[in-house]
């Protein structure tokens, strides 16, 4: 480890959630980037999202008010980074190599576009009703009697915000939205490896190598083989992504786990 290397920044994170691997990916490949002696040393605590302790007092009022992973905390920081791309994009300006000037305003710009998509719209089938548990969960806790005002009044927001945003993911017109955001993604991904990276693993090809856009797409592929929904990849999407499964670095990340827990007993 270099001594320039930062160690007090802490990702809290669970191993199936999508934009968790996003971030672990993109932790792991500052090592394979054409700036490896820029890498910052990240802690990694993970998060039991099964047993709901992203609602726990302490997660929301010290971690993440969104009740979500990942979230990134740091003494450096006003406050925690509470979504992958906000977490991404700081490892990026320090790690220049996953996000090179040339390509900044591309990366960011598609990684904005992949993140506007609902994850939980791609992943899950209506009748799983994954974002009903979640509801009954804070529900739950507000019915304690003996809560703090201060952690009563983050669970309503946290309710809130589950409503505004992942409340209605499994609805037909969401699945619709995501679905089509998802094919345009993957369409702009393709057209700039055809022009930058054609024979390459990488996006920008083999001289800038790996970035930060990789690194969330080769996990997007991931999910869309295990939730069965490989109809919205292109032939040289699946290769490109196929590649990846076998590398180094995605065996590191994800130790011969799928992206979704309850294919782990098929494996």
């Amino acid at each position: 480890m270099s001594s320039k290397q930062v160690t007090d920044h802490e990702l809290h994170y669970n191993e199936f959630s999508i934009c968790s691997t996003q971030t672990r990916l993109t932790i792991a490949l500052q090592k394979k980037s054409t700036t490896p002696e820029q890498a910052i040393a990240v802690i990694q605590t993970p998060v039991n999202i099964y047993t709901m302790e992203q609602l726990s007092q302490n997660y929301l009022l010290n971690v993440n008010p969104k009740g979500q992973v990942p979230a990134m905390t740091s003494p450096h920081f006003p406050r925690p980074l509470t979504d992958s791309y906000d977490i991404t994009k700081y490892i990026g300006a320090k790690c220049t190599g996953l996000c090179p000037p040339l390509h900044q305003d591309t990366i960011l710009r598609l990684l904005r576009d992949l993140h506007a998509i609902q994850f939980l719209s791609l992943s899950f089938k209506p009748e799983e009703e994954r974002a009903e548990g979640i509801t009954k969960a804070i529900q739950d806790r507000l019915a304690e009697k003996d809560i703090s005002d201060e952690y009563r009044k983050a669970l309503e927001w946290k309710a809130a915000y589950h409503e505004r945003t992942l409340a209605h993911g499994l609805e037909p017109d969401a699945i619709t939205k995501a679905y089509e955001q998802t094919r345009s993604f993957f369409r702009d991904v393709l057209a700039i490896k055809e022009s930058e990276g054609r024979s390459s693993p990488w996006i920008f090809g083999d001289e800038v190598g790996p970035t930060t856009l990789d690194a969330h797409t080769v996990p997007l592929v991931a999910r869309l083989f295990d939730a069965g929904n490989e109809h919205l990849m292109d032939e040289r999407i699946k290769s490109y992504g196929r590649y990846h499964f076998d590398s180094d670095v995605w065996q590191e990340v994800m130790e011969g786990r799928p992206t979704l827990s309850h294919l782990m007993n098929k494996h």
